[in-house]
């Protein structure tokens, strides 16, 4: 037989075998749906307890982030009214002078933003290079916080001292209340995963403000989401040099996928269409997130103004609360579809994986 063939038997094989697995192990449907039922029972009393303890009933009003990484989006940003700046300096692919080029850039953020709080994001791939001009500019540069993507940036943050405030971004990938706990401290603001659910994000939040030590939690709700990282540099090929600048894709049937080239060249895939969880701000509210944040980088200072001055409105709308809410976030969201990259989606905020227990 042909090597297809015996390749599709072998699937179909192991597809039955899984599926006859899977049905020894079920639960009859009434004990499914009586499991269902308690766990519901069991986060809605969390989330009770939770807004209880903070006083409130309607959540919290959750402040505003920006992500930057050029200082005409920091301008825009500030411009447009954030409450904090996460500052990832473009550093250019050249090695040589790198820690007096960032010293320039955290130094001129820092005129821009003025009394905003900057925090220097560190990139989502660290390495002994970077630490080693990173640290000594944390001495000598005027920053409110860092914020890193995983432990090992978190630990060479902690190493540098106590005074250091540290935040936690979406690359820690923080799914459950526990890995909050466990990063907590020194970690005083986590980003929770963009793929959980508002059930998900619910109760992890209320599990959360159970606990005597408290990390801030905030969600990223607009921006285009890292899907993939290649250490391959995908646009030289078709050309001798990269700019910045100027708009790569990678093109799947109808999708276009953005791409865009670190410091280090590689390439990092971005969704084909960006996460706009504007309309679904009441819910955002009601989960008692600390923060929601904007992501900019890789665009223009128009676009960091307008998108921070919408997400204002609608935070404003929402804490001040009216019959004709729901529309006036619509009206809203309309205003952000010619700013998007590739359409908006919800991504998974409302229907979670497929693999989420439904």
């Amino acid at each position: 037989a042909p090597l297809s063939a015996l390749n599709q038997l072998r699937r179909d094989l192991l597809e039955k075998a899984q599926e006859a697995l899977l049905e020894s192990r079920r639960p009859p449907k009434e004990m499914a749906d009586l499991a269902r039922n308690k766990l519901k029972d069991i986060l809605d009393e969390m989330v009770q307890s939770a807004s209880s303890a903070s006083g409130t009933l309607t959540g919290r009003v959750p402040s505003l982030a920006v992500y930057a990484d050029s200082l005409e989006t920091v301008k825009g940003a500030v411009e447009g009214g954030c409450h904090r700046v996460y500052f990832e300096p473009i550093l250019g692919q050249d090695k040589k002078d790198r820690a007096a080029k960032a010293a320039k850039l955290i130094k001129e953020a820092r005129a821009i933003c003025g009394r905003v709080p900057l925090i220097w994001k560190w990139p989502r791939i660290t390495h002994d290079e970077f630490f080693g001009f990173a640290m000594p500019l944390l001495a000598q540069e005027e920053i409110d916080a860092v914020m890193v993507e995983n432990v090992g940036a978190m630990q060479a943050a902690m190493n540098a001292g106590d005074d250091l405030h540290i935040l936690g971004a979406s690359g820690l990938n923080v799914c459950n209340h526990l890995a909050v706990q466990e990063l907590t401290p020194p970690a005083e603001l986590i980003t929770l995963s963009p793929e959980l659910s508002f059930r998900q994000l619910s109760s992890t939040v209320a599990a959360v403000r159970l606990q005597s030590n408290q990390s801030k939690m905030e969600l990223m709700v607009q921006g285009s989401q890292e899907v993939m990282v290649s250490r391959d540099c995908m646009p030289l090929p078709a050309r001798a040099e990269y700019d910045p600048g100027e708009f790569w894709g990678l093109q799947d049937m109808k999708r276009i996928f953005p791409l865009r080239l670190d410091d280090d060249k590689r390439t990092h895939i971005f969704n084909s269409a960006e996460t706009c969880l504007l309309d679904q701000m009441p819910e955002i509210f009601a989960i008692g997130l600390d923060g929601v944040a904007l992501d900019a980088r890789g665009r223009t200072e128009e676009y960091a103004q307008e998108m921070t001055v919408i997400y204002r409105k609608a935070i404003d709308l929402t804490e001040r609360g009216n019959p004709a809410l729901r529309q006036d976030l619509e009206s809203l969201k309309e205003s952000i579809r010619p700013l998007a990259l590739g359409g908006i989606t919800h991504g998974h905020f409302q229907k979670g994986l497929k693999d989420e227990i439904s």
